[in-house]
């Protein structure tokens, strides 16, 4: 995290309530109702919303969001559920571990003051895992809400995050078959390295991202590839190289350096719609990634310091390491 001034801190957190605000508005505007539904308390419920009604980031971000918060209503033996259907339902990668968090849709109320529309979202604060944490533990134990719904990508309670997700998750057969296949290709221990370029060598959209010209993309490319070179030379001969990017671009020149190994498949952003075979391979780099026996993070010039390949080390209790160059 940078240094921020005081005044810089105070308006990030003026900037964070107004967003949370704002998000939490436009919901309950467009989707609820109000209503007499008596409210239940022997039926409370703290259901993590991913739904498309708003953006939900990445899928570091919706699952760091499960984790926290599943980790919080555990502490207070309150039921939690994911409601995570956009743009594909969760349970074709992801099923329940020792935890059964799946809801059938029938059963989500959106009347209010029955349900509630809760927002809470990271804005890189000094303490916001602390302050962001007291928050929702405060409303769960203080409103009187039988449904609160939660849009969220809190870092809360980190150090049950390998836990919790052990708790919550295990993978699908598709998803365990296709982790099957690619590490039977890999045949033995690996090294990952991971580079996020979002949309600079213009290979999709993804907001309001620069992208560069033709040759500026070549010259970045060129400087990422000898990196890893230089890199995978420090590796012993004996590992295999995993290599994930959000680029396809970069994927396919990476293939030229030696024992790299790259998992097939197009890449596609979970904040936008698409075919649901399509995110497999998000789900597939991830647990990949934590298998790794080391996870590197590669980052120069306007490429993105991506939270991803952390967060799957975090999970895997693997080393992470940050090459910035």
């Amino acid at each position: 995290m940078k240094f921020r001034s005081v005044h810089e801190i105070h308006q990030l957190i003026r900037d964070k309530r107004r967003h949370q605000d704002h998000i939490r508005a436009e919901i309950s505007n467009q989707y609820y109702q109000a209503s007499d539904r008596p409210l239940d308390p022997h039926r409370r419920m703290v259901i993590l919303m991913i739904d498309g009604h708003t953006l939900h980031g990445g899928m570091a971000d919706r699952i760091r969001g499960c984790l926290g918060i599943y980790a919080l209503c555990k502490k207070r033996n309150i039921p939690f559920r994911i409601n995570w259907c956009y743009p594909f339902d969760l349970r074709l990668f992801l099923e329940p571990g020792s935890y059964d968090w799946r809801i059938d849709p029938r059963q989500i109320v959106y009347e209010t003051p029955y349900s509630q529309p809760v927002a809470r979202y990271t804005f890189d604060l000094p303490g916001e895992e602390f302050w962001d944490k007291c928050a929702v533990a405060r409303q769960l134990r203080s409103d009187s809400h039988t449904q609160y719904h939660l849009y969220t990508n809190t870092m809360l309670c980190r150090k049950a995050w390998s836990r919790s997700f052990g708790e919550l998750f295990k993978p699908s057969p598709l998803l365990q078959q296709a982790i099957d296949k690619n590490r039977s290709e890999l045949n033995g221990p690996y090294v990952s390295f991971t580079l996020r370029f979002q949309q600079l060598l213009g290979d999709f959209r993804e907001g309001p991202f620069p992208v560069l010209e033709e040759p500026e993309r070549e010259r970045l490319i060129e400087k990422c590839l000898d990196k890893l070179a230089e890199l995978i030379s420090r590796v012993p001969q004996s590992r295999r190289i995993l290599v994930t990017s959000d680029s396809i671009t970069f994927l396919n020149r990476v293939r030229q350096l030696p024992r790299t190994y790259v998992i097939p498949g197009e890449v596609a952003h979970m904040n936008y719609p698409g075919e649901s075979q399509v995110f497999l391979k998000s789900f597939l780099d991830f647990y990949l990634i934590m298998g790794a026996e080391e996870v590197h993070l590669l980052q120069t010039g306007q490429m993105y310091r991506s939270g991803f390949p952390q967060f799957a080390a975090e999970i895997g209790r693997k080393p992470f390491i940050v090459h910035t160059f």
